[in-house]
């Protein structure tokens, strides 16, 4: 049944679908939801804190994108105030990007709520935090292209993307992160291949609670050791993340939320061998989603594997 059936009848409301809360007969719009019976055919009024933060799947979203140790401040504010303030200034690693992750984010929880009421559709949360960080992304060098373009033409060049192999002696190291929605788990997995796209090792891990951003970090640092222990001198490191780019690259920790696993990984990187790290489309990246999506189930830990899956 439709969600305009089930109010056309006068259900309840907490029988339609991506509503989470009782009925509340009182018209007073700080509550999440509000159930209006005023002599006419029964509305519900939810107020905007409810659909864009509240939610308990919009809950899911922020989670995966606000550092931990920032969550009681950034839950605390009352709509209006939120809004302004996560407009105005940036948060964790963010950064100066914030506002605009924050806005496509909230536009995002906007359209899944629609999607699901309207359309009868169910978007998975973990693809919808892959989905807001890509936007994010591109708008960023969508920006920068603008920036040294200026008022020259552009001519656009369509290419098919696929993983490419490392040069001779070189090997290439893939990392991407999953979030099992239903029990809030993240993992990680990552893959080593050579110049030939031979398997030279891989590993899956599953960390428990964290951000997104947090356990790609976990993952390149096992990618790292991985390589490491297995006496590989020459390595590329891909992630498709550029967060975890920015985050591990300057010589300094710019991180206080990460930083015990920042210093891990430029431990190892600063040790006698060359590793090249930088960020690689999702779409090169395939084999080492498909890693991380090995252990979404199980029990948190390592899985190192010398053999492909």
């Amino acid at each position: 049944m439709s969600f305009k059936e089930k109010m056309l009848r006068g259900q309840r409301h907490r029988d339609c679908p991506m509503f989470e809360t009782e009925d509340i007969e009182i018209e007073d719009l700080d509550q999440e939801v509000v159930l209006i019976k005023d002599g006419q055919m029964p509305r519900v009024v939810i107020s905007d804190k409810h659909v864009l933060r509240d939610c308990l799947k919009a809950a899911v979203v922020w989670k995966a994108l606000v550092p931990v140790a920032e969550w009681r401040a950034f839950n605390s504010p009352e709509c209006k105030e939120w809004l302004m303030e996560n407009f105005a200034n940036w948060r964790g690693s963010g950064g100066e990007n914030w506002p605009m992750l924050f806005g496509v984010t909230a536009w995002w929880i906007w359209r899944l709520r629609n999607m699901a009421l309207f359309e009868g559709k169910e978007v998975s949360l973990w693809q919808s935090v892959k989905e807001i960080t890509q936007k994010v992304s591109d708008v960023i060098e969508a920006r920068k292209s603008l920036k040294m373009v200026g008022a020259k033409s552009v001519t656009r060049e369509w290419r098919l993307l696929a993983w490419s192999p490392p040069p001779a002696e070189w090997i290439k190291l893939n990392i991407d992160g999953a979030l099992n929605t239903d029990i809030g788990w993240a993992t990680a997995g990552g893959l080593l291949r050579d110049c030939t796209g031979g398997w030279c090792g891989g590993f899956s891990i599953n960390i428990g609670y964290c951000s997104i951003t947090g356990i790609e970090i976990w993952g390149l640092l096992q990618g790292l050791q991985l390589a490491w222990d297995k006496g590989y001198r020459k390595l590329e490191a891909k992630v498709d993340n550029k967060i975890v780019v920015r985050l591990v690259l300057p010589k300094e920790p710019n991180s206080e939320v990460h930083l015990g696993i920042l210093c891990a990984i430029k431990e190892l990187m600063s040790r006698s061998w060359e590793v090249k790290l930088a960020h690689v489309h999702r779409e090169k990246n395939f084999a080492a989603d498909y890693m991380a999506a090995l252990v979404v189930s199980n029990p948190p830990g390592l899985h190192k594997m010398d053999f492909p899956p």
